[in-house]
Formats: structure tokens, sequence, C-alpha cells
């Protein structure tokens, strides 16, 4: 490899060789070094890297079966080494289908399915054939990809070359088209001629089932001329899926034979759809039929176990994991955390996670989201903020246990602050299930018309959740009249939610309304609705014993009844006054109390206050919510019978000890107090108690900052919510047209309707046209994408020189701003002038962090791209010059573009790049991936500064390309800082036989950070974002 070249090629280190003792240094048999690779190397990062270092020393590596079972070894998704398993096979110089296809399920295993598709394409155009084991990879990455042209493309490939009859082949092609909802080409292909086993119908079966024809699926199964195992799981999780327990129950007891995962589908089944005591009673049969079980049959169980505050047989699970030696991982140990914190028992939930030896981020969010909601808020947000001290990233997830402790907590304004932080901070676009958090918080709180407001400028649709957060606001604060409002939304979005209508007629009944009561009744009884009956249950030696209202089926039904009139009696001695307001009929006094007396949760304390020992704890779930009169009356009922009872309702935990409870009542009072606060909060910053400047602006109240109305065509008043941050998906379009039949006619004049401090992606929509005008965007303007029709019929030029900045059709200021399908031209420097002086005639210049420009062309002569600071991304891009029309001090990657070199007249070369890194710690420099260089005669760049790195790889160097490669300019002598490096590019100017004696070959690790576009600009994940923008 030539000095110009970076060396990829593994270096072992003196560790990683063997000892004489272990292997001998002379050349051994292939089907020695197989074994080893298909052994020990399998399950030891280390034991590989040994044998990787004595395949060099054996001269083996040339061996496309060696190097095939290298590549499969390092793609193992454990070892997190592909970029290791895509070297060895670059160095085969002829790879095989073997070696192919080792490389393609390699980049499957690791999710990468467009990668495999890549690789595909490739190995089309090579000299290898795909053969039968190619298509199985390539259709299950169709099928992760969703990329269903390319799944038809690949079908007609397997007919082209024969192999349309291989089962393996169907299987996987069947398994696409019904991932895609296909079904018809799915049954199509398992139709066709040629071998078809019982994974291929098992596939089908499962593709039926997917989408929901159950019946077809039925009578497939009933016609397989053979089944398996896999055919009875198939059937089984797919029924489930479908919400037919009963028949996936049925068919379960039916099997002829069972393994590890029948008894896990029909757990995980019964779990999915709310049945967890059935989900127990699977496992307890399994236990009888002496059926060992495995780890992921434990986590379902213990998933179970927490939904029904089964705490024994949870603990039970946690012994048996134990005994046997299991080692603790990240899921069985966050089963074990999730199950000891919805059972009440934080500190067994603490011990678990404190003793776990891997913790991935959901470990924390159920450490976190139980402590939130057992009444430990402040300990929830401790714990979030260590996370971040750890350097654990959080997601989606975890604001959604943080925020939900806020609300517990009653923490109005930090809730607010870290909901607000979500993407500046953290990098975590807040979705509608934060949203829903942060209208629980305000609800709670008591600012029901804040919570409307917010629910009303979401970026996204609000869901039937966010609307009954609000609902249950409107409960507990007597709203009636924005209750209806709110319920009217929900009963069009769950018609069929009997919850919904419960909810609303319980704050009808509560403002006496009861003629809407009795409406909201008929209506449910029209459309045949049913509601679900409070349950109430608690485990004693390890049965679960429900109960409901005045249920009388318990067989110590006769010890019960008195127990809790006892209770009460003497409940009322210590002050007690049942909260009839709680009893939603209209019926006297005296049947209130009636009816309050027997509330499930009531039949469940006494069942356990006659069976347990004096003193014990009690644990109680409850499917929902605790009522007012039953939360009064359990707290008198802790200090009376000195018991600890523990309750989960459908809200949250309540830990009752002494008479009080760990919610500190917040739901039924303190509430007002805060609603009191923010009131006179509102009303001083309305009295005009703030800075009179800002005063010609009103005050948005969900993000408490200054509206500034925006003008948009005939639309005024646009206001962009600071606090409400966006989604990856466009909000508001802007058009743009010289006709003037859009918003405005000039490009600047749409930019300067955005407001400062804008959050939401903004579409400034381009029609096709030549807009002669700078166009300057300053960094209070972010969120914006720039979109013309494509780049040959939407430009936007101007002539200027000097400055780079004064001087740039376009500047940019901003981050997080995307453009597509545009021209930025700067028409000085063009054919048409004669003889003109060469100095700076900028096309754009780019100063903003999180930059992307898909599609777009810039077109100039010197220093074109000024790509001046911060991460930019440019894909399939066309860019021309002559002198440094690139350059800049960015932190850069241009993929697929073609970088044209136009020196008009003249004799010297040009010069492609100038980058300006400046030390050895600036993470800046410009990585060409897969680009098309062509024109006329230049350098691929020359130093900037002193330490200027730029790395081209696999991209075409037309002869366009002079041969000394590149010039070290003002550092000539002192190039031992400069990074300049050609990997694997093709074409007449990749000859790198003559290159520059000084350069050097980049450092391994430098040129593998530059090659992944993840470590090097993208860790956030903006790229995806921005391109994906709809």
């Amino acid at each position: 490899m030539s000095t110009a070249t970076a060396n990829l090629s593994f270096h072992p280190t003196q560790d990683d060789l063997p000892s004489t003792e272990e292997t001998p240094t002379s050349k051994l048999p292939q089907k020695a070094i197989l074994q080893l690779l298909n052994t020990k190397c399998t399950t030891s990062i280390h034991y590989l890297k040994q044998t990787h270092a004595l395949v060099i020393r054996t001269d083996n590596f040339q061996d496309n079966f060696i190097s095939g079972s290298l590549v499969k070894c390092y793609a193992n998704p454990h070892f997190n080494s592909l970029d290791i398993a895509l070297k060895v096979f670059t160095q085969v110089p002829q790879p095989n289908t073997f070696l192919w296809n080792c490389l393609t399920k390699g980049y499957l295993e690791n999710d990468e399915p467009f990668e495999v598709l890549s690789l595909y394409g490739k190995m089309v155009v090579s000299n290898s054939r795909p053969n039968k084991f190619t298509y199985p990879t390539v259709f299950n990455a169709c099928a992760h990809a969703e990329a269903i042209e390319v799944g038809l493309q690949v079908h007609a490939h397997v007919a082209k070359h024969g192999l349309r009859t291989d089962k393996h082949i169907k299987s996987a092609g069947i398994q696409m088209y019904a991932s895609i909802g296909l079904v018809f080409d799915a049954r199509r292909m398992l139709d066709e001629e040629g071998e078809t086993d019982v994974i291929c119908w098992n596939a089908m079966i499962d593709g039926y089932l997917r989408f929901g024809e159950v019946e077809a699926a039925k009578r497939l199964f009933e016609s397989m001329p053979q089944r398996n195992i896999g055919s009875w799981n198939v059937m089984i999780s797919g029924l489930a899926r479908c919400g037919l327990i009963s028949e996936a129950r049925e068919l379960f007891n039916c099997m002829p034979e069972r393994d590890d995962i029948s008894w896990s589908t029909m757990i995980d089944a019964c779990n999915k759809e709310g049945y967890f005591k059935e989900a127990l009673e699977v496992f307890s049969k399994m236990q009888s039929e002496k059926v060992v079980p495995k780890r992921f049959v434990l986590s379902s169980v213990l998933a179970a176990c927490a939904n029904l505050g089964a705490l024994d047989q949870g603990r039970w699970v946690h012994s048996y994991a134990k005994k046997n030696f299991m080692k603790l991982d990240a899921v069985l140990g966050t089963s074990l955390v999730d199950m000891y914190a919805k059972c009440g028992r934080l500190d067994s939930a603490w011990e678990v996670f404190e003793n776990m030896n891997q913790k991935a981020v959901y470990s924390w969010n159920a450490m976190i989201g139980g402590l939130a909601m057992n009444g430990r808020a402040e300990d929830a947000i401790e714990l979030f903020f260590k996370m971040r001290r750890e350097n654990i990233r959080p997601n989606a997830i975890t604001f959604v246990c943080v925020l939900n402790a806020f609300a517990h907590a009653g923490l109005v304004d930090e809730g607010l602050l870290l909901f607000e932080s979500m993407k500046e901070m953290y990098d975590v676009e807040p979705e509608v299930e934060h949203y829903g958090c942060v209208v629980d918080l305000l609800g709670r709180a008591g600012l029901l018309a804040e919570a409307e407001e917010l629910i009303n400028l979401m970026p996204m649709e609000p869901n039937a959740a966010v609307w009954g957060a609000l609902l249950g606001a409107c409960r507990i604060y007597g709203d009636a009249e924005l209750g209806a409002r709110v319920g009217k939304h929900l009963l069009e979005l769950e018609p069929c939610n009997s919850g919904r209508y419960v909810l609303l007629s319980n704050i009808y009944a509560k403002a006496g309304r009861w003629d809407d009561v009795g409406k909201l009744r008929k209506l449910m009884k029209e459309r045949n609705i049913k509601t679900n009956p409070g349950i109430s249950m608690i485990e004693l030696g390890g049965v679960v014993h429900q109960f409901m209202m005045g249920d009388d089926s318990h067989p110590q039904r006769k010890q019960i009844y008195p127990m809790v009139e006892g209770i009460v009696e003497r409940l009322k001695l210590e002050g007690y006054v049942p909260k009839t307001s709680e009893v939603l009929f209209d019926i006297d006094e005296e049947e209130k109390e009636t009816a309050l007396c027997y509330h499930s949760e009531k039949l469940a304390i006494a069942f356990g206050l006659l069976n347990t020992p004096t003193g014990a704890s009690i644990r109680i779930v409850k499917n929902l919510r605790v009522c007012e009169d039953c939360h009064s009356a359990t707290k008198l009922i802790s200090l009376v019978y000195n018991r600890q009872i523990i309750v989960r309702d459908r809200v949250r935990y309540h830990h009752f000890r002494n008479g009080t409870c760990s919610c500190n009542d917040f739901w039924i009072d303190s509430c007002a107090k805060l609603l009191q606060k923010r009131v006179k909060k509102k009303s001083e910053l309305a009295a005009g108690k703030f800075d009179a400047c800002k005063m010609s602006s009103p005050l948005c109240w969900i993000c408490f900052s200054l509206v500034s109305p925006v003008a948009v065509g005939n639309r005024t008043a646009m206001h962009f919510c600071f606090g409400a941050s966006k989604t990856a998906k466009i909000q508001y379009t802007i058009t743009v047209d010289k006709s003037g039949k859009g918003n405005f006619t000039e490009v600047q004049k749409a930019i300067d309707s955005i407001p400062s401090g804008n959050k939401q992606w903004v579409c400034v929509k381009l029609a096709p046209g030549i807009y002669n005008e700078k166009i300057y965007i300053p960094d209070d303007k972010p969120y914006i994408l720039l979109e013309g029709y494509n780049r040959s019929s939407t430009i936007i030029q101007y002539d200027e020189h000097e400055s780079s900045t004064t001087s740039s059709t376009i500047v940019i200021f901003t981050g997080n701003f995307a453009a597509r399908k545009i021209t930025f031209k700067n028409t000085y420097m063009q054919p048409s002038i004669a003889k003109p002086e060469i100095t700076w005639a900028p096309a754009a210049t780019i100063k903003g962090d999180k930059v992307s420009f898909l599609d777009c062309a810039f077109i100039g002569f010197q220093d074109t791209l000024t790509d001046f600071q911060g991460r930019h991304f440019f894909r399939h891009c066309f860019i021309e010059g002559a002198i440094d029309f690139i350059w800049g001090f960015a932190q850069s990657v241009y993929e697929k573009c073609t970088i044209n070199i136009n020196l008009l007249d003249r004799k010297n070369p040009g010069f492609i790049t100038a980058q300006g890194r400046q030390n050895e710690k600036d993470p800046s420099g410009f990585v060409f991936k897969y680009c098309n260089v062509q024109g006329g005669q230049a350098y691929l760049g020359r130093a900037y500064r002193e330490y200027s790195r730029v790395l081209f790889y696999r991209s075409y160097l037309s002869k366009a390309i002079v041969p000394q490669g590149w010039d070290s300019w003002s550092f000539a002598g002192r190039e031992e800082h400069i990074s300049f490096g050609e990997v694997e590019n093709k074409g007449e100017g990749a000859d790198t036989s003559k290159r520059a004696k000084w350069i050097r070959d980049p450092n391994d690790n430098d040129v593998r950070f530059l090659l992944s576009t993840k470590k090097f600009i993208d860790k956030e994940g903006w790229i995806n974002e921005q391109l994906t923008l709809a």
C-alpha cells in the first residue's frame, strides 16, 4: 500500500500474539485455524485477536474461508468490532461469495440493514455471484429497512438465478412480504413451485396474524402437511396479539409437546393483554410439569408479579435465580427492580439495582420510575442526576419517569424547566408522552387553563392519554365546564373506553348535574359500553385474592363484612366522617355511607387484618384510582391498627403509616396552594411588574416567553411556543414564489418572518425560479428547512466579492439548519466576465452547528463553499470552483458528492480544499466518502493550518488530480502534523505512487474515527433527523 494510503491492516500487539507453547509459528492447516475460529473465538475477543495474529503470522490471511470466519467473529454484536470485520474483508484481494455472505450477515446482526443492501449491490457488480445463502440475509434486511422496492428487485434476482425453489430463500421472502403487509405476495411466494418446508408455512401464518387475518391463519394452520413446535408457538403468540387470549390458551393446552419458547410465549401473551393472574397460573403449571425455567421466562413471570403486586412469588423467582447462579444481567436485574418497586419494596429494589454488574438505560429508568411512583420524587430526581454524572445518556422513557417525579412532588416550575431543556441539553425530542406528563403536571397543580393551552399548542396531535390527564384534573378541581369540553374530545377519540365515560360522569355528579349524568349513561347504554369494576387484590401465601365493591363471593365473607363494619365504627370514634360526595348516585346520605363502607379496598384491608400477624404490612393493588374517602379511611386505619398499608392504584403508590400517606395528600389539597402561588405570579406579571420594554408583546403562559407575532400571507399572530420543543416534523410551512402566489416573493423576507428563538421546524418552500438576492440567517433563528423544487430550477444567486461573510450569496450563522434541492451561486468570476480579479466570492458561508445539505449545488470560483465552523453534512451535492473552493475550520462529511474543478483558462492547477484544523485536540476535518472528483487540474488540497486534516475514502478521482496530490502551502518543511489521507479510491487520479514525499500514513485510529460519521459529527443523531424531515 502506498505512503498516501491509510494502512488499515490489523496490527497485533505483543499481548495479542499467542505464546509459543500455545501455537507453533509454522503454517497451520486450514482445518486447525477454522476450529479455533469456530470455538473459543466466538466468545472471547482476546482469544479472537490472538488467533487473528496467528493467521497473519502463518500466512493464512488470503484464505477466503479463514478470512470469512474472522469476519463472522468480529461481526459478533457482543464484540462491537464491526469496523475490524470490514477491514478484514477489504484486505482480501478477491473475496468469494462465502466472504461476502459473512460480512452481510454480520451487518444484519448489528442492525445495519441499509449497509446490507449497499453491500449486496456491490456484490452483484463484483465477480462474486450471490447464492442461496445470500438471499435470506438480504430479504431480512429489506424487511427491517421496509425497503419494498429493493425487495421486489431482489426477488427478481432470485428468479433470474434459478433459486426461487430453495426453501430457506422462500421462507425469508415470505417473512419480508408479510412483515410489510403484502400478505398476498407472501402467499403467492408460498404457493410457487419448489420445496416448501414447515418454516415457510410458519412464516406465512405469522404474516397473516400480524395483520389480523385470523381466519386465514387458522385455515393455513389446519391444512399444514406437518407442524413443529414453532407452528404452535406462532399461532399462540399471534392469537394473543389479536386479543384472543382464550383461544390462545386453548391451543396451548392442546399442544402435543412444549418447549421453553412455548411457555414463555403463553406467559408473555397473558402479560401483554393484562391477564397477569393467568400468566402466573401458566407458570405454576410449568413448574408442576418439572420444566426448568430459563432467564427470559423468569423475566416474564416477574412482569406478572409486578403488575399483581405478588411479592411472595416475585421473591421466589429472585431466590430461584440465586440458587441456580443466574447472573443478574441488565434484563433479569431490571425485571427484579421493577417487581420490587411495584410491590412497594424500594429497599429490595435498590439493593438489586446497586448489585447489578450491567446496567442499561432501562435499568436506570425502572429505578427512577419506581422511586417517583412511590412518593420518593426527590430521590428519583437525584438518581437522574447521578445517571448523568456517570455519563449514561437518558432516553425518551427516562424523561417520562423524571417528569412524573416532578408531577408527583408538585414541582411545577422545575418540571417545566426540565421539559424545556430536553432537546437543548439532552438532544431528546419531546414526544406525545412527554406532553402528557406536562399536562398532568399542570393539571395536578390546578393550572387547568394552562394545561388546555399547552394541548392546543402541541406540535403533534394530542392522544387520548393527554386529554385524559386533563380530564382527571378537571375531576379533582371540579371544573365541570372544562371537563365537558375535554370529555367530548375523549369520547371522539375512544368511544368504547368505559373509563372515560365514568370519569366524565363523576365530574357531572360532583357538580350536581344529574341530568347530564343520565344522558351520559343513556349514551353508554346505546353504545353498549360496559364499565370496568374496581378490583383490589392482595397476595397472601402466594395466592392472589381479589375483591370488588359489595363482593360476597369470597370464602371468608362472613368474617370480612363484620370486620369492615367494626373498622368503620372504630374510625368514627377517631373523627372519621365518610365523604359521601364520592358516591356518584342520586341517593340519600345513609345509603351513600353504606355504599362507601364496602369499597373494594376496604374489603381487602379487612381481609389483610384478619389473616396477617399484628404489625405486618398489608399490600394492595387496585386497578382504579383510590377514592378520596378510602384514602382518608386508610390513613386512619394505619394509625389505629398500627399497620403499614401500601396501596398501588392506577396512578401512584400510597404508603400509609401512622396516619399519614407518602403522597402528602398532594392530589387532594396541596394543589390549591400551588394554584394560588401561580395565580399570584401571573397576576403580578399581568399588572405590569416586568420590564416595560417588553410590554408591547403578550406573554405566553406555556413557555413564559414573550410572543412574537408572525405575519405569513394572510395569517397573523402566529405564535411559535418557545417552551414546547419541536419534534422531527415540519410544523409550519412558508411559501416563496416570485410570481406572487406564495406567502412571500423574496426568500429573505420569509426568513425574517420567523421569530427569534424559534424551536419548531419551519419549512421555507421555494417555487422554481432564480432568486437574485443575498440571504442572511442569524444565529437566533434555528430549525429552518430551506427547500426548493430541484437544484436545476431553484437557484439563489448574487454577484459580490471581497469578504467571505459580506459577499457570500447565503450566510448561515444559525444551527439546526437544513437545505434541499437548491443551487447557491456566486456569479462573480463566471465565464462571461473578462479578466476578473481573483478574490473571495463564496456561494455559501456556514458558521452554525448541525447544518445539512441534501441535493444542493454550490457554484463559484474562489472559496465557493466557505465551510467555516461547526458540524456539517453534505449528501448528493454538486460543488464547483477553482481555488480553495471547499475551505474552512469546520467538521464536515461530504457523502456521494460531485466535486467539479472549473479552471477557466488558467494554466496553473487549482486547489479543492483548504482545511484549517489548528491543533491536535481540534476535532475538525473534511471527510469525502463515495465522491466523484472531475474537471480541470487541481490538488486535492493544501494545508491552511498546521494540523490540516482531509480524508478521501472510496471516491473516484479522475485524471484532474495532479500527481503530487497535496500541497503544504506555508508549512513547507513543517508537515509533521498535517493529516492528508486517501483510502481505497479509484480512477486515474487515485494513483498515489507520485504523491509528495512528506505525506505520511494517517493514524489507523484517526481514520477509523473519521470514517464513522456517527462518531465524527453525529453522536446525537441529528443528521437522520434532518434528512427525514417531512
